[in-house]
């Protein structure tokens, strides 16, 4: 978590019991004192058994350090407050609260990776592999990570892939780009349209072809695991190549046999009743 310059940013890193209420008496302490809450991250807990991890970024304005710590004394005091920590950001450069180790996606444990980090892993992997030597290595091992996702959201929302297709493919949320619109073009065809995915803007200028192979083994893992079938994905615009969005067609390669796309029995009727003699 980067510090505000001019501002005296603190964390506070809470252990609540998983019942209801319990944040909400914790943030009532803080608005009462007028602080402003910049920023928040939290575990999910899924069990009334489970421990409830919040970290709250906190502006604390004019505010001394006596005064903070008699505030954490005010919320240690509310029902189901466990535990609680603070960490004193520094005013002039980026730090990160030592006492959060573990993030949390979904009920996942997650890890932090910088823009620049990822850059970094990504550049060295083409100089050591080649073009497309990383190219390949980069799809395959996105494919399992994208069956791994499908497979979590099928248990959430087991009618994905029927009555609501791909409604949910979770890249923005996972922090790997801005937005996402999807197409449904036919029932084997989708387009995907996403704007400041990261595996691009961490490569622009610096390949020359399509970037987002990661991302492409991601789409076709994860579109193949909620529709079925054997799905590929190509990429037809890159941000890394100054697109304004990168673009994706997604086509089932197990071809449908007669009789089963849409609308086949129908033109088929048509065919035959033209075909029909008229009696004279």
């Amino acid at each position: 978590m980067a510090s505000i310059p001019e501002k005296g940013l603190r964390s506070i890193y809470l252990e609540l019991e998983n019942t209801p209420g319990t944040l909400v008496s914790a943030l009532e302490v803080i608005s009462a004192a007028g602080l402003n809450i910049v920023g928040i991250i939290s575990n999910v807990a899924t069990t009334p058994e489970q421990i409830f991890q919040v970290i709250l970024f906190i502006d604390v304005g004019e505010y001394s350090d006596d005064q903070i710590e008699e505030l954490l004394k005010l919320i240690k005091k509310k029902r189901g407050i466990m535990r609680i920590l603070m960490h004193k950001h520094p005013s002039e450069k980026t730090s990160i609260a030592p006492f959060y180790s573990e993030l949390g996606v979904y009920e996942f444990r997650a890890v932090v990776i910088t823009e620049n980090e990822l850059a970094e892993l990504l550049i060295n992997l083409y100089e050591k592999l080649g073009e497309s030597g990383a190219q390949a290595f980069l799809y395959h091992l996105g494919v399992p990570l994208g069956e791994a996702e499908a497979k979590y959201f099928k248990k959430i929302l087991p009618n994905m892939g029927k009555e609501m297709p791909l409604e949910v493919i979770p890249l923005t949320s996972l922090g790997w780009c801005h937005s996402i619109e999807i197409e449904r073009q036919d029932a084997d065809t989708f387009k995907l349209r996403i704007h400041g995915l990261i595996e691009c803007t961490t490569l622009k200028g610096r390949i020359e072809h399509p970037s987002s192979h990661l991302i492409r083994g991601f789409l076709a893992g994860y579109i193949s695991e909620i529709m079925g079938g054997e799905w590929e994905v190509e990429e037809q615009a890159c941000t890394a190549q100054g697109a304004e969005a990168c673009i994706f067609i997604a086509k089932n390669r197990i071809m449908r046999p007669p009789g089963f796309e849409p609308g086949y029995w129908a033109r088929k009727a048509h065919v035959l009743v033209q075909a029909r003699p008229r009696p004279h």
